[in-house]
């Protein structure tokens, strides 16, 4: 059997295409990036070279249609799409950035408000898209929560309300067009083995 695995979907043409080709196809997966369900063509007007991606950012009626795919169940994985890039790459005119943005310090948040606070998707669905799905595609074993095995844990709190700053940005880029904005949803550490750490 061959496996395939095809994203970051941006079209609901091509979510319903390949949703199609799943059924003949066992081998066949397909993910999405949260950008392409939150985030509109809209956005673009500000000229901000953080909003520039690659696909690009679609219409709002194609997110709404996205947003439907992934209720269907026609995508199996969700990602951050996180592309860093730096002030060289990104502090240009629009037409000269290169595309990307940061996506993880605020993947959890996005999600949390545009698609399990506004009942798209609940909670569970969620951690199947970004956890259980890949690790099942790439055949990664699954952590267990049983005493001698080595923790892997992430810690959140879906209610909490933040504001993303720059501080909590470890690395030097800085290409995230929601710094500054208040979000809901935080995730606020990871433990790795016998190690916390914060990231509220």
């Amino acid at each position: 059997m061959v496996e395939i695995h095809v994203q970051p979907l941006s079209t609901p043409e091509a979510a319903t295409m390949l949703g199609a080709a799943k059924r003949k196809h066992e081998g066949l997966s397909v993910g999405t990036a949260i950008q392409y369900l939150c985030m509109t063509d809209e956005d673009l007007l500000s000229f901000d070279p953080n909003y520039k991606l690659f696909p690009p950012l679609r219409s709002k009626k194609d997110v709404k249609a996205l947003q439907k795919a992934l209720q269907k169940g026609l995508i199996d994985v969700l990602t951050s799409a996180h592309q860093a890039q730096g002030m060289e790459e990104k502090n240009l005119q629009f037409e000269q950035a290169e595309p990307g943005m940061l996506g993880l310090q605020s993947f959890f948040s996005l999600a949390n408000e545009h698609l399990i606070q506004s009942g798209l998707i609940d909670l569970e669905k969620w951690v199947e898209l970004v956890c259980v799905k890949p690790r099942e595609i790439l055949d990664i074993p699954f952590p267990q929560l049983e005493e001698g095995e080595a923790a892997n844990l992430t810690l959140f709190h879906p209610k909490k309300e933040w504001e993303f700053d720059k501080s909590q940005i470890p690395s030097r880029a800085k290409n995230s067009p929601m710094i500054g904005k208040k979000m809901q949803g935080q995730v606020l550490g990871v433990i790795k083995g016998n190690s916390y750490f914060s990231l509220s």
